[in-house]
């Protein structure tokens, strides 16, 4: 691992690149929700209230708003998600968080 001198870097730069190592390690925990054995796959909560779920080339984002939980699949608009979609919605960012906390935070 290299060494970093802390002289020539900013306080900002240490935080985004720290995120942004966190947000990998839990995209990548977060694929196991799905069991998705793409290569590229990753699921996770990009800031509060957003999910991303990608895999294939495809990016759904869904956004949790006070009056529902709205869906985004490439380029097409939002729509809410209800009923079993909904369910899995909810049990899969649960099981995110759970596996997050236990692999990324223990």
């Amino acid at each position: 691992m290299p060494k970093i001198d802390f002289a020539k870097v900013s306080m900002k730069e240490l935080r985004d690149n720290a995120r942004e190592k966190l947000l990998n390690a839990e995209a990548r925990v977060g694929k196991e929700v799905f069991k998705d054995d793409a290569p590229d796959a990753a699921f996770f909560m990009m800031k509060k209230n957003v999910w991303l779920y990608y895999t294939n080339g495809t990016t759904i984002r869904y956004e949790v708003r006070p009056d529902g939980v709205f869906k985004k699949v490439g380029y097409e608009g939002y729509h809410p998600i209800r009923d079993k979609e909904l369910d899995n919605f909810r049990l899969a960012c649960k099981k995110y968080l759970k596996l997050v906390k236990e692999k990324v935070y223990k």
